[in-house]
């Protein structure tokens, strides 16, 4: 193989290995929280779909009974060019979620 080829291998397993991580950590994330989730029930995830702006809302937020957002993110908006990942968008509302103690169920 040639260089080039070696480093968009290279390129892909990086993306690859961190989707994994990320993933990896939205299990850490969901695990239960604030006593919430222990298995005791079933669990309320509010579909958002790519409204993402609304888990800033106070009423999703502050309502117990719903332990997570679902949110959609397209594969374009994780990989705008071949083998460039852009995850900036999907960590931010991992870590917003988390600081409120929810949970984020990705959609791809």
């Amino acid at each position: 193989m040639n260089r080039i080829t070696n480093s968009a291998m290279l390129t892909r397993d990086l993306g690859i290995r961190l989707l994994w991580s990320i993933f990896m950590m939205s299990i850490v994330a969901g695990s239960p929280v604030s006593g919430r989730g222990k298995g005791t029930g079933p669990a309320d995830f509010i579909f958002f779909n790519v409204d993402r702006d609304r888990i800033r809302e106070a009423s999703f937020l502050e309502t117990d009974a719903v332990i997570g957002a679902q949110l959609k993110y397209t594969w374009r908006e994780l990989e705008p060019e071949r083998d460039r990942y852009e995850f900036r968008s999907l960590i931010a509302d991992l870590k917003f979620l988390a600081e409120h103690d929810k949970r984020l169920f990705v959609q791809v």
